[in-house]
C-alpha cells in the first residue's frame, strides 16, 4: 500500500477540518496534564539533586552543570506551576 502525498491540489476535506480543533484540544489535554504533572514533580525533586552539590567539593563536575540544573528547575517550575493533583 502506497502512502498518498498531499499536494496543493488536494485540500483538506471539510469533515477533517471540523475535527482538527477538537483533536488538538483532546490531544492537548491528554498530553498536557501528564507533562505538567511530571514537570511539577521534577521541580520538587531536582533540588534534592543539586543542593548537595553546593555542600561538597565538586571539582570533578564541569562548571556549567550547576547552571544547567538551575535552568532545568526553572523550566520545570514554569511548565508544572499549573498542576493540580
Amino acid at each position: 500500500m502506497q502512502a498518498v502525498r498531499r499536494t496543493a491540489s488536494m485540500p483538506i476535506p471539510p469533515s477533517l477540518r471540523r475535527l482538527q480543533p477538537k483533536l488538538r484540544q483532546t490531544l492537548g489535554s491528554w498530553l498536557g496534564q501528564p507533562a505538567r504533572a511530571v514537570a511539577f514533580w521534577v521541580a520538587i525533586a531536582l533540588p534534592v539533586v543539586y543542593l548537595p552539590l553546593f555542600t561538597v567539593d565538586v571539582r570533578w563536575l564541569p562548571s556549567w552543570t550547576v547552571f544547567v540544573l538551575l535552568g532545568l528547575n526553572m523550566v520545570a517550575l514554569l511548565v508544572g506551576h499549573s498542576h493540580r493533583g
